[in-house]
């Protein structure tokens, strides 16, 4: 995701670690959410979110279906709940901005 011009790193990460997060976790029972931010490496300077499911079924309760975009009855209500931070989110990135993401398992 591309930050607004006007938007510091700094402030991005502060927003994020004391306000989402908190909110995020209260409103997704059972899911760990941490910011990771590249010290060293081909990521250096980038950021990037992890969401720790206790398990597959946690994980599959919100996301049953790889890379499907209809949202599972558990998200729609956690992201009812979550209406007003995303709003707030949405203040530091620019239009358009995109995600990736990958599923891992830990063993």
């Amino acid at each position: 995701m591309t930050l607004k011009p006007d938007v510091t790193m700094k402030q991005f990460i502060d927003f994020y670690v004391n306000k989402y997060i908190p909110e995020f976790e209260k409103n997704y029972p059972g899911v760990k959410e941490f910011l990771l931010s590249g010290d060293r490496g081909e990521k250096k300077n980038q950021i990037g979110v992890i969401d720790y499911f206790e398990s597959v079924a946690v994980r599959d309760k919100y996301y049953p279906i790889e890379n499907d975009t209809t949202m599972s009855a558990a998200v729609k209500v956690a992201g009812e709940k979550m209406k007003a931070i995303n709003e707030d989110a949405g203040k530091f990135f620019l239009p358009g901005s995109t995600r990736v993401y990958t599923d891992w398992l830990i063993k």
